[in-house]
């Protein structure tokens, strides 16, 4: 696990060296500059992205990884085998249900689906449930449709009910109109309608119900506006009908042998897979898309809140500032005295910024430019207005500095009140919402007892 880990950050480390001109960013070196202070900012710029690279490839990689999964899953599941036959549950079964793809032999295909039942019921049980199923059956068929005697829709003629056992065939009484699967022919309703000088056609289907030895009929009348019928469409439902015949004759085998003809054409079939391999590789390839981008409004969000931390700071540093240098300090003197101050503050940034500072003005660093760099590194407007009084003081020098910093730090203690005041002002507003939702509920208690008890 070690070897592969190593491998994929050498792999990451080329693809940033190969295109870090194209992927780094201003603004995510200035944040990493601004948040990191122990490593060079080359060296921490590096890690940043190669780190961001390889998140991204370990994500494609299991995105390649489960779409292989679903893909082998799919080829092993198929239950055709090459002499066209599927074994059937033995008794007290499942129910198999088969989306199969067909072609014939003029290259005209498309899906059918077929049922293959497994349970079988007693005479006594079927004539039992039989009044139930009849009038499903009327519901059924009406489809979208509200009556049978205004009929807008395609209907439905299904080969079998959820809940029952019963084998459904169709016989139209003008095939010309209206398909056995439910389906109207809009242009041959409109010659008709035309020829006959009619506002409507009346159609009767006549519905065939078994089940091994059990036969019923069901004649249904039905006035209708029909819709276009496709060849597409015309090959399925041939097919379709085919199968379900075929499956009602051979349930006494224990394999169903799929027709190689249909309508006189050859006919092939091959399993239907809805396979999820292709759209969870993209989602999963998004999500690593969507990390390596994100990082950087990950660290942009880091950053704010580091500048944040440091302008709350402000008074309390300014404060100390102006109580060491009226004391007697240098600017020197006390930036090290706040610096011993700030010791204990592991992870705080105003420490680690005059910490930083500190061990600039050690290494031999002119102060100017120190104080220089201390503004910049906090950002604020505040911290740059200090360090250019810091500047000036050391440039022309000042009697007043501490009397400036001291109206300096009543200033940035009014701004803190000031803050805290709009925080607690948008707290306040983040909370109406909840609020509402609480009174639409409180309401709701109130109000539906109310009209309920008057109705």
């Amino acid at each position: 696990m070690k070897q592969k880990k190593e491998l994929l950050t050498v792999f990451s480390l080329w693809l940033y060296e190969k295109g870090k001109t194209r992927i780094r960013s201003g603004k995510v070196r200035e944040d990493l500059l601004y948040i990191n202070r122990r490593e060079p900012i080359e060296e921490a710029e590096r890690n940043y992205y190669v780190t961001k690279i390889k998140i991204s490839l370990l994500i494609l990689f299991a995105a390649l990884f489960i779409t292989l999964v679903l893909l082998l899953q799919a080829r092993t599941e198929n239950r055709i085998s090459t002499s066209h036959r599927i074994l059937r549950s033995g008794k007290g079964g499942a129910r198999q249900e088969l989306l199969l793809e067909f072609e014939d032999e003029d290259g005209i295909g498309g899906e059918a689906a077929l049922t293959l039942e497994a349970v079988h019921y007693t005479e006594e049980e079927l004539e039992e449930i039989y009044p139930a199923f009849e009038e499903s059956l009327s519901r059924k068929v009406l489809g979208e449709n509200e009556t049978f005697g205004n009929v807008t829709e395609s209907l439905s003629f299904p080969e079998k009910l959820e809940g029952y056992p019963f084998f459904l065939t169709w016989e139209s009484g003008n095939y010309l109109l209206l398909g056995a699967d439910g389906k109207i022919s809009e242009d041959a309703l409109k010659t008709y309608l035309k020829e006959e000088a009619r506002d409507y056609a009346i159609v009767s289907v006549t519905a065939n119900i078994t089940y091994d030895g059990f036969v019923r009929e069901k004649v249904f009348s039905f006035r209708l506006y029909p819709p276009l019928l496709s060849r597409e469409e015309a090959m399925a439902s041939a097919v379709e009908e085919e199968l379900a015949l075929l499956e009602q004759e051979n349930r006494t085998e224990k394999e169903y042998v799929l027709p190689d003809q249909i309508g006189g054409k050859n006919v092939t079939f091959r399993e239907k897979k809805e396979s999820m391999a292709v759209p969870v590789f993209f989602l999963i390839a998004a999500a690593a898309v969507g990390v390596f981008f994100l990082s950087d409004v990950d660290l942009s969000g880091k950053a704010g809140k580091r500048q944040e931390k440091l302008m709350e700071e402000y008074a309390d540093f300014a404060s100390r500032l102006a109580l060491y240098l009226t004391s007697g300090l240098t600017v020197r003197g006390a930036f090290f005295r706040i610096a011993a101050d700030y010791g204990g503050r592991i992870g705080d940034p105003i420490a680690e910024e005059v910490q930083q500072s500190c061990r600039e003005m050690e290494s031999g660093m002119s102060e100017t430019l120190v104080y220089d760099r201390f503004g910049k590194r906090c950002r604020g407007s505040s911290y740059r207005r200090l360090s250019g009084l810091l500047i000036q003081n050391l440039k022309k020098g000042s009697s007043s500095l501490a009397l400036l910093l001291q109206m300096e730090t009543q200033e940035a203690f009014e701004e803190r009140k000031r803050s805290a005041k709009a925080k607690g002002e948008e707290a306040g507003t983040r909370m109406l919402a909840p609020m509402m939702m609480l009174l639409v509920v409180v309401m709701a208690m109130i109000l539906i007892p109310a009209f309920l008890s008057f109705s």
